[in-house]
């Protein structure tokens, strides 16, 4: 998940997401007649709300998340002539979270979360909401801050700096016109 915020009028700012799949099996895909068209409005950087340890954190200007399952296909492969062509079950290794968020230092709160060395306390959250029906919010468990030195003094303007974290568990709530998932 990648955001960044505008620069001025326009589209720019969207949320984005890429994905890697690995699939155990494959079939040959038959050309589909008709059209697709998006049925909503995307996520844009103005949506977002980040808190951490219980704090809403405004002064964001972009940022990424990263969630790995650290799955190797290669680990799957057997010689087996059962399996033929496909891979056996993926094997799962360390399901791992970390992301990366550019904030403006406007005092000094997250120099002293750098400083901390252990998990943070309260909420940490991450939510992209566009209304009440239209939103999904990614709470993380055991989320620790990785200690970042600091860069030069902007003299003529504000400093700002990559928080960068890890964490162990997140849990996803999205709700959409459709469902709740």
């Amino acid at each position: 998940i990648n955001f960044q915020k505008a620069t001025g009028a326009g589209n720019d700012g969207f949320v984005t997401i890429t994905q890697d799949c690995i699939a155990q099996n494959y079939t040959t895909p038959s050309i589909q007649s008709g059209s697709f068209s998006v049925s909503g409005d995307p996520f844009q950087y103005r949506h977002m709300k980040w808190t951490l340890a219980g704090n809403e954190v405004v002064e964001v200007n972009n940022g990424s998340i990263t969630f790995t399952q650290g799955i190797n296909p290669n680990d799957s492969r057997y010689a087996n002539s059962s399996l033929d062509r496909t891979i056996g079950t993926p094997i799962a290794q360390m399901f791992r979270i970390s992301g990366r968020f550019n904030v403006n230092l406007v005092d000094t709160t997250y120099i002293d979360l750098w400083e901390t060395a252990a998990a943070l306390s309260g909420t940490n959250s991450l939510v992209f909401e566009q209304s009440a029906s239209n939103k999904i919010t990614f709470t993380f468990t055991g989320m620790y801050v990785e200690p970042v030195p600091l860069g030069e003094t902007n003299i003529e303007g504000i400093n700002s700096a990559d928080f960068v974290f890890t964490a162990t568990g997140v849990t996803v709530v999205a709700i959409d016109s459709i469902s709740a998932w």
